[in-house]
């Protein structure tokens, strides 16, 4: 617990001091870039007055430890701080990467200060790679691989008729829903801008979209599904 009594500074002080002097003292001159003795003894005075707050700003702290020794109390044991972190696979890379538990890692805290973490568990890092965009043809009535090249309407709302809309992602590794996770998910468009915000809280809308992970006992709707800027958080809470 810190808590000052007293806020001030040297040069507030210093000032207050040359601010007294120009109404007792009108015919002294005080310049403070050329010291005289009376500047020399404002300086003094300045240091003396600045120790005694520094003491008395921790009365309070010593006097709220004196009453937690009165009845016994102890501090908590020191405990270890815990961040979450997220690896992502170097650009071109096609095999897993293996970080195994106690893995160190460095972080850069706000006083510039550099901490250390290890990890907790054993982890693969797995490259994922989109190999097929199948799509369904309205005009054909069949389902087609995207080329990467000509573009598609990914849903068709032009029909008056009720319509149903799917979307698939799939990774025999890289998705695996049976323990809990949090998966971020980001889309871009086809020329590489991240897709617009509006439609990142369309597709987190409950009211519209609907996330789901199978289950052996079928499809099962994720806990929280979150739009933030340029992505969208996909949570499931619980082990199946």
């Amino acid at each position: 617990m810190n808590r000052t009594l007293i806020n001030t500074s040297k040069d507030e002080i210093l000032g207050k001091i040359v601010e007294l002097a120009a109404q007792y003292t009108p015919e002294w001159k005080v310049d403070l870039d050329n010291s005289d003795v009376g500047v020399a003894l404002m300086r003094i005075f300045a240091d003396m007055y600045m120790d005694t707050v520094h003491l008395y700003n921790q009365v309070y702290e010593k006097n709220y430890m004196s009453f937690l020794n009165l009845y016994n109390a102890n501090l908590m044991k020191p405990s270890s701080a815990r961040s979450p972190v997220v690896f992502q696979s170097s650009s071109g890379s096609s095999r897993p990467v293996l970080v195994k538990e106690g893995t160190k890692l460095r972080a850069m805290a706000e006083s510039g200060d550099t901490l250390g973490f290890l990890t907790e568990g054993t982890l693969e890092v797995i490259p994922g790679t989109i190999i097929h965009h199948i799509y369904a043809d309205y005009d054909e009535d069949s389902f087609r691989t995207f080329d990467g090249e000509s573009s598609f309407d990914l849903f068709n709302f032009d029909s008056d008729s009720e319509q149903s809309h799917e979307m698939w992602i799939y990774h025999n590794k890289l998705f695996n829903a049976s323990l809990p996770t949090d998966w971020h998910l980001k889309l871009f468009q086809q020329n590489g801008i991240p897709v617009d915000h509006h439609h990142l809280e369309t597709l987190s809308d409950s009211r519209w979209v609907t996330w789901y992970y199978p289950t052996r006992d079928g499809w099962s709707a994720f806990d929280d599904v979150i739009s933030e800027p340029g992505k969208i958080d996909i949570v499931k809470k619980r082990k199946t």
